[in-house]
């Protein structure tokens, strides 16, 4: 029972454990990124939504993860090269994802879900490989952490003179 129950809370940390560590990486270039929801949300659903399409579910993760990535981009652009407010500009990501993606949802596949239901037979059963990707994440973002920022010679960012 209790064995269950932890193997469990390792599986569904996972995802939250991969925003954690890109919130991280935001907030260290210097933008505070509170549209991880979103971005969660709708490579939860492009995920979902290319292997029910597809019936592949490789496939399907292929085009969570360019979800993410395309979320991603164009929130920091907005908050970049946009200067819109990062606080503002993540609660309209997250607003706009809980909104629009179950209005798609029942368009596309007629559930009131967030995504798709999809057969066992394409969903992972395995989640030890996430788990380990997440470790060599952490590995990685200790390294990063550890090492000192490099400072570009003409950057007077940061310096107190």
């Amino acid at each position: 029972m209790v064995h269950d129950i932890l193997l469990s809370t390792l599986r569904l940390s996972v995802p939250i454990l991969f925003a954690a560590f890109g919130g991280m990486l935001s907030e260290r270039s210097g933008v505070a990124n509170i549209a991880l929801e979103a971005v969660l949300l709708f490579a939860a659903f492009a995920a979902a939504a290319a292997t029910s399409l597809t019936g592949n579910l490789w496939l399907g993760s292929c085009c969570g993860l360019l979800a993410a990535a395309l979320i991603s981009a164009v929130f920091a652009a907005s908050c970049v090269w946009g200067r819109g407010d990062q606080i503002v500009i993540g609660t309209a990501f997250n607003l706009l994802a809980v909104g629009v993606i179950p209005v798609v949802c029942k368009a596309l596949f007629n559930v009131t879900g967030s995504t798709p239901a999809l057969s066992k037979e394409l969903t992972f059963h395995e989640s030890e490989i996430f788990f380990l990707l997440a470790l060599i994440m952490l590995g990685a973002c200790i390294y990063l952490f550890s090492r000192p920022r490099p400072v570009h010679p003409r950057c007077t960012f940061g310096r107190l003179h």
